[in-house]
């Protein structure tokens, strides 16, 4: 299984969200890897989701130059749009398996597949 899923995102502020597949943030993984295949430059926004719950820090947003994540633009995104959040917990439906396996406590994984 890949570490994350990528969708670019058309019409919205952000170029592509990337969605983490476990409790491994995608972040550091691309910053560790040196390069971020899927996007040259942009701005990508980071569902954290399976890495730290439902909390304040479930989204972050990176500025990419070069396929690579500019570590000064890494920030904390409290809120998003309701449609970049809907791709999202479409996703996780989609992926039930993913939710089910993660390392996410049973009640946390309730609220993201019900979309609470």
């Amino acid at each position: 299984m890949d570490r994350y899923y990528a969708q670019k995102l058309d019409n919205l502020r952000y170029d592509y969200i990337v969605i983490a597949n476990n409790y491994e943030n995608p972040v550091n993984y691309l910053m560790y890897k040196g390069d971020v295949p899927f996007i040259h430059d942009g701005v990508v926004l980071f569902d954290l989701t399976l890495v730290n719950g439902i909390s304040s820090n479930r989204y972050a947003t990176a500025t990419v130059v070069n396929h690579k994540i500019i570590p000064r633009s890494i920030s904390v995104c409290s809120h998003i749009e309701d449609e970049i959040e809907n791709i999202a917990y479409r996703y996780f439906s989609d992926n039930l398996h993913i939710v089910e396996n993660s390392s996410l406590p049973s009640a946390m994984n309730y609220l993201i597949l019900n979309h609470r």
